[in-house]
């Protein structure tokens, strides 16, 4: 059944479920999901998340700055599948989230006096 499943719900009902001893595929989404943390961290943290994720549905993208911790920074795109986020028309390896992380992080370290916001 696992290798016959037709999306990522259906593979993980038959996988994830018995493996780990889920009462169903939402107990482990549940139990998976940063949302019962998110509004404790407090280091910078950066969330990038694709409404085309074919495996983080952004269904339950907190959205309310009163469900994110002090550190948390959402950016939810239209496009970018799961980890993709490619950069040009030409497939290739340039990943635009890669970019954004990298300026992210240039942005926190120069905030702070003495260069170090990590």
């Amino acid at each position: 059944k696992v290798l016959e499943s037709r999306d990522v719900r259906e593979f993980d009902h038959h996988a994830v479920v018995p493996q780990h001893g889920y009462r169903d595929v939402d107990d482990y989404y549940t139990d998976a999901s940063a949302i019962r943390v998110c509004g404790k961290i407090c280091t910078p943290t950066l969330a990038i998340i694709s409404d085309d994720d074919p495996v983080c549905s952004s269904e339950g993208t907190p959205t309310d700055e009163k469900q994110l911790g002090p550190g948390v920074v959402v950016v939810r795109t239209s496009y970018g599948g799961h980890v993709a986020y490619g950069q040009n028309w030409i497939p290739s390896r340039e990943s635009w989230a890669h970019d954004v992380a990298l300026e992210w992080f240039e942005a926190l370290e120069s905030s702070t006096p003495g260069g170090s916001g990590l």
